[in-house]
């Protein structure tokens, strides 16, 4: 057909634009997939983010726990325990000065004791010390002159003094007096009076603790929140992601995600209140029961003790003023063994944690400052458990959602359909056009045989023809009349088949007396073009005996013996061989003529049904090309097979039939 272009050119333009609109369902889905997806995601880290937040709460909480009592017992000491030796109850004080040359003023003190900082020192401070305006530095560790001996009588090594003294150099060397002075704050300890009976002293003390903790009033003063919860995000780790997610263009603002990191920030704030009200309530305590152990504190005017870092020391430190005179009061923590400590104390809360110093360029996240010191914890971000979006890639490759697999049922089903629909097309294009070829070849197998019988016929009723001539035409259009009643026969037949009308008048067959029945017609059949019927079959095998259809075996025995006509009458040879023999449980009937033979396409297209145009029928032997098409479809109603066998020289086609059904 060769208009055949317009059709697959409209089915290719209907298949595009269902592929387009598939690609543009696919793009789509996709999209809102991987939407899907990171808001999945999201829930899953701002959850994950919440678990990490309440285990880092556990441990802050767990570290200010072990922290306060020491930071508390450092802020309501009294300011006479920074001499190495404190006047009994009832002796009168001095304030003892250290001249810069290392020597003491003299005291006259009948009745004194050494102080607890040095005869008990903390295993997490390494010294204490004290400074005046002038810059003297003495600490209550390092007794000298005439105090040296009575500490060595009192327990205190040498060895220690000496060790002392060399800390107090190198903070003297690494601190100066201003610095520390600028980080003391300016606030006072609560005032108060003691009642003189003892037992209204417990109930004033404890009216004190409330009346201060109503008023917010601190015995230590953290280090001021640097963080900003709008601005900070709730973990680096996560900020980090987010802006992964923001840079590839994919992030959506999910309520969700933002409600939950806000309750986390709201929470790590209010968790920060919590402890640092928790931390104030113990140092009130504490300094309230050192009220009770303590006379005269009104004395001096003693500050609130603030922790702080100056030149990676971190400090504890108070102003105190005594007696018209300015001076510092505080402690150097050896943070080292607080941090191991610290760690390893909330090591089964979280793993791989760091304690990071908060100094003034810091910006820590305010969820994870200490209460009771200026630090940070910090998170190793391997130990973290918050979803990495490499781990949402696997899991959506490893596990395809509903809408992935809707996608993927529709493009196969776009691809069967278009293929089913390409393979109809072509099927139905391929039918046209044998039925076009069928419908020429028809036509002009008719023109021929209806030419030669109104010009004969004419002829003999005109009676224009001698009597020799009238037999001669008789003979032809005899001759033209089983021609035409063959090709209307097999036209006949193959339709008979094509509606599942198949040969199924089984009778017993003796081959000989089939043969005896159907040579005549075959004879004849050869004898019109000049050719010699030769059949050969042993006594044998015209003995045999086969249960099948005569009229169907006969009708492919005439077509095979007419095909071998047409195409071998030019053929030296002149034989046409009707060949029977007996293969196993098979009955072989073959017919071969010794023509050109049958080569390339023709053997391709050999039992195709009206693959003959009147192109093919003018040029080649008459005919419409059903005769082989029918012969097999009349064969396999047999229960048979009819099969081209190549030869040397000419064509050879075998029926095989069974003997026993």
């Amino acid at each position: 057909m060769k208009s055949s272009w317009p059709i697959w050119t409209a089915f290719l333009a209907c298949l595009a634009i269902a592929v387009a609109a598939m690609v543009w369902l696919t793009r789509e889905t996709i999209q809102l997939e991987q939407l899907r997806r990171l808001d999945r995601a999201e829930i899953e880290l701002a959850r994950r983010e919440a678990e990490l937040q309440e285990r880092i709460s556990s441990a802050l909480w767990r570290m200010d726990s072990l922290l306060t009592p020491l930071i508390s017992q450092e802020a309501s000491r009294s300011f006479d325990v920074y001499q190495p030796f404190q006047p009994s109850p009832g002796s009168k004080f001095a304030l003892i000065e250290t001249k810069n040359d290392g020597t003491a003023n003299e005291l006259s003190l009948e009745n004194f004791a050494p102080s607890p900082l040095l005869t008990q020192p903390n295993e997490y401070v390494l010294l204490h010390f004290q400074i005046d305006t002038a810059g003297n530095w003495n600490s209550p560790q390092v007794p000298n002159g005439q105090f040296e001996s009575q500490a060595t009588a009192c327990g205190v090594m040498p060895e220690t003094v000496r060790k002392n003294a060399a800390t107090l150099k190198e903070l003297q060397s690494d601190c100066q007096f201003r610095d520390i002075l600028f980080n003391c704050p300016v606030e006072r300890l609560p005032a108060v009076k003691l009642p003189n009976a003892p037992w209204q002293q417990s109930q004033a003390v404890e009216d004190f603790v409330n009346s201060n903790l109503s008023a917010n009033r601190t015995v230590i003063q953290s280090t001021p929140q640097q963080a900003q919860t709008e601005s900070t995000p709730p973990n680096r780790e996560s900020s980090g992601q987010q802006n992964q997610l923001q840079s590839a263009g994919q992030f959506q603002k999910n309520p969700l995600v933002s409600e939950q990191r806000n309750r986390n920030a709201q929470r790590g704030n209010q968790d920060l209140d919590n402890r640092s009200k928790a931390s104030q309530t113990y140092a009130l305590n504490a300094f309230a029961d050192s009220l009770l152990s303590k006379s005269g504190i009104e004395t001096a005017a003693i500050g609130v003790m603030r922790p702080f870092w100056l030149n990676d020391h971190l400090l504890l430190a108070r102003r105190v003023d005594i007696s018209g005179a300015t001076i510092v009061q505080g402690c150097w923590l050896n943070w080292d063994r607080l941090k191991t400590h610290l760690i390893a104390e909330t090591a089964d809360v979280i793993e791989q944690a760091e304690l990071r110093a908060i100094t003034a360029e810091s910006q820590p996240h305010t969820g994870r400052i200490l209460a009771t010191v200026p630090v940070e914890l910090v998170v190793d971000p391997a130990s973290i458990t918050a979803i990495r979006l490499s781990d949402a890639s696997e899991k959506s490759r490893t596990n395809l959602s509903g809408s992935q697999l809707a996608i993927w049922g529709a493009w196969i089903s776009l691809t069967l359909a278009a293929l089913a629909s390409a393979f109809m097309l072509g099927s139905v294009m391929r039918l046209s056009e044998r039925r076009a070829a069928f419908v020429s070849a028809v036509s002009h197998e008719l023109r021929s045989p209806l030419t030669t019988f109104q010009l004969y016929s004419e002829m003999l009723a005109d009676n224009i023809a001698s009597p020799t001539q009238q037999i001669e035409y008789a003979q032809t259009l005899k001759a033209e009349s089983r021609r035409l009643g063959n090709l209307v026969e097999n036209v006949l037949q193959y339709a008979r088949l094509e509606k599942g009308r198949a040969f199924r008048t089984y009778e017993q067959l003796i081959i000989g007396d089939f043969l005896t029945a159907v040579e005549p017609r075959l004879r004849d059949r050869t004898t019109q073009t000049g050719l010699e019927l030769a059949v050969e079959a042993s006594p044998d095998i015209r003995a045999i005996a086969i249960k099948s259809d005569p009229e169907g075996i006969e009708r492919v025995l005439f077509n095979l013996v007419d095909n071998a006509c047409k195409y071998a009458r030019t053929a030296s040879d002149r034989r046409v061989v009707l060949a029977v023999q007996r293969c196993s449980d098979q009955l072989q009937l073959s017919v071969r003529d010794f023509g050109p033979g049958i080569v390339g396409k023709q053997r391709r297209q050999l039992f195709q049904a009206f693959c003959k145009s009147d192109q093919d029928a003018a040029n080649t032997a008459p005919g419409v090309g059903l005769g082989l098409a029918l012969s097999q479809r009349i064969a396999k109603s047999l229960n048979g097979q009819l099969r081209f066998e190549p030869t040397e020289r000419g064509a050879r086609f075998v029926l095989d039939l069974p003997i026993h059904l």
